[in-house]
């Protein structure tokens, strides 16, 4: 089995929340590649997508990706009246 498709059978069905991080200068994860995991990964929370960065992400912009990961671990969900998940941040609700 190909490694694309066995990790595609592996994350089929995946619920957990998860952020996605690419550097757009990456040339060995390009673009399609993040394209794909928001395919895989339809509870992910807004991909973030760095210009100024490559490969090594968290070396080229370390702040920005702290901040980032501090953003998203501080995210709190509820769900409403019709079993949706409402996305709670600073005590305002917002649509996830």
């Amino acid at each position: 089995m190909e490694i694309a498709e066995r990790n595609s059978q592996l994350l089929k069905g995946w619920d957990v929340r998860t952020q996605l991080i690419w550097g757009t200068k990456d040339r060995v994860f390009v673009s399609w590649f993040v394209e794909k995991f928001e395919e895989l990964l339809p509870n992910h929370a807004k991909s973030l997508r760095i210009s100024t960065a490559s490969h090594f992400l968290q070396d080229d912009e370390p702040e920005i990706i702290i901040d980032k990961i501090k953003e998203f671990l501080s995210e709190e969900f509820i769900k409403d009246k019709d079993g949706h998940r409402d996305k709670i941040k600073s005590g305002k609700s917002v649509s996830a």
